[in-house]
């Protein structure tokens, strides 16, 4: 698959500016679409050559225009609005921190795409970061309590 700017020549011509630029979605790459008059479905590989230079230099001239912020800065601005949430202790920031779903979802048999993001951001090193000496996680520190611990609580 060739590539000429992030952007497949041999797919749908809606679907590869989607998977082409971080940030753009089935609005904005169908918006473009009409505002050139090419149908959605046409492949940028199916053009001329010099039809798709023309295709792919009105294409930054879009994003440029439209001011949207795409790849990298919209990368970061994500990642300060989660990092503000952090910061500030709140319930949402919490959650992402832990790599736990953060709208309200069920964890119990539901959230493995979360849980299996928050197990690969664990693991450091071949050891489980919330192992303890014996190789066993975090629950185990808590139910290895001294009896008089327990009687206390």
């Amino acid at each position: 698959m060739s590539k000429a700017a992030g952007i497949s020549r041999s797919e749908p011509l809606r679907h590869a500016l989607q998977r082409g630029v971080y940030g753009v979605g089935r609005y904005h790459a169908t918006q473009f679409c009409s505002h050139l008059g090419l149908r959605p479905s046409a492949k940028l590989g199916d053009m001329h050559p010099e039809r798709q230079e023309w295709v792919l230099e009105r294409w930054r001239s879009f994003l440029e225009s439209e001011e949207l912020p795409v790849n990298d800065p919209l990368r970061g601005i994500e990642k300060a609005a989660s990092d503000r949430l952090v910061s500030i202790g709140s319930w949402r920031g919490i959650r992402n921190l832990k790599g736990l779903p953060v709208r309200g979802q069920n964890t119990k048999s539901n959230a493995r795409t979360q849980r299996k993001r928050r197990q690969s951001s664990a693991k450091v090193g071949g050891i489980w970061a919330g192992a303890n000496k014996t190789g066993k996680g975090m629950h185990t520190l808590a139910c290895s309590r001294p009896a008089g611990l327990l009687a206390a609580l």
